[in-house]
């Protein structure tokens, strides 16, 4: 692995419970929730509120002399079949902020389009790099979930989008952008028991971008994420995985969730892991809490160096 230490920005966002909650898409009641990963990330704001979400914490990680920030899936969203011309604008607005602060961050961030009615789906789900220069790199979902399968459109685990690869290099890092369900993909998408092989060249970390939990029972809580999700994808391959999510429908937010994940005990599946086995707490800041002016949202922002 890469010697030269990065300095990463986890970011998990909790979306209060009141009449705001409602997305471009359409709104939600409690009931209407289903249990997919997608599905979750509904409760979402417009886009341009977002901006403004963003660059408030943006403004807060740059204080730090932060290389790289992780906010979740489907961070923005549009209901368009076709959001190509939506994209290339946001990433401009979000290279441009990061210019006029005159910071070298790279900013991770989810962006999901085309809504299906009947499933209540995003069809496309992104995750896109950008930094002062512009895109740097935008991974597609590759692993859906039971649900999503026959619904939205998924990559290959390496192919490109938009012709930009989804392997990013920051300060000589090779990493990964993975979306939601696709660090399960990394541990089995390869078929049963058969993990997606690391490329030619190997990846240093992995990025995971999910788009969030909700009350318990209507999807995948946090720590099986953390266990399954990124902890199989840091077993199988060997590195870091860092990750950033919602917290919603009134669900607040899980202090003990890990954002940064190093499996402790390389290629042994049936360990009985636990929170104190991974191999990262040293690497963590304490939490840094931060309130949002949007007066619906606030998360927790939380420091890695390695």
């Amino acid at each position: 692995m890469n010697s030269e230490r990065i300095k990463i920005a986890t970011c998990t966002i909790e979306v209060k419970n009141n009449d705001k909650e409602t997305s471009e898409s359409t709104k939600y009641s409690k009931s209407s929730i289903k249990k997919t990963d997608v599905e979750a990330a509904k409760v979402t704001n417009n886009n341009q509120q977002r901006f403004e979400i963003m660059k408030e914490i943006i403004n807060k990680v740059i204080l730090n002399s932060t290389d790289v920030l992780i906010l979740p899936a489907g961070f923005f969203e549009y209901r368009k079949q076709c959001a190509k011309k939506e994209l290339v604008e946001m990433a401009t607005y979000v290279k441009n902020y990061i210019s006029e602060k005159m910071s070298l961050l790279t900013v991770c961030f989810g962006f999901d389009y085309d809504y299906d009615d009947d499933s209540k789906l995003m069809r496309s789900q992104l995750a896109v790099a950008v930094n002062e220069d512009g895109i740097q790199g935008i991974g597609r979902k590759f692993y859906p979930t039971s649900e999503e399968k026959n619904v939205i459109k998924y990559a290959l685990p390496f192919d490109k989008e938009e012709n930009y690869s989804r392997i990013i290099t920051i300060k000589n890092k090779k990493i990964y952008l993975a979306v939601c369900y696709d660090a399960y993909g990394i541990k089995k998408g390869g078929g049963k028991n058969n993990p997606i092989k690391k490329p030619e060249g190997g990846i240093d970390m992995v990025f995971n971008l999910i788009h969030g939990f909700v009350k318990r029972g209507k999807g995948s809580g946090d720590f099986y994420a953390v266990k399954h999700g990124m902890g199989g994808a840091s077993m199988v391959w060997n590195c870091p995985v860092f990750g950033s999510a919602k917290y919603m429908m009134g669900r607040k937010i899980n202090l003990k969730w890990h954002t940064g994940v190093m499996w402790g005990d390389y290629y042994n599946p049936n360990k009985n892991w636990g929170y104190n086995d991974n191999n990262i707490l040293n690497k963590q800041s304490e939490d840094i809490p931060f309130e949002a002016k949007s007066d619906y949202e606030n998360g927790n922002m939380r420091f890695f160096e390695i």
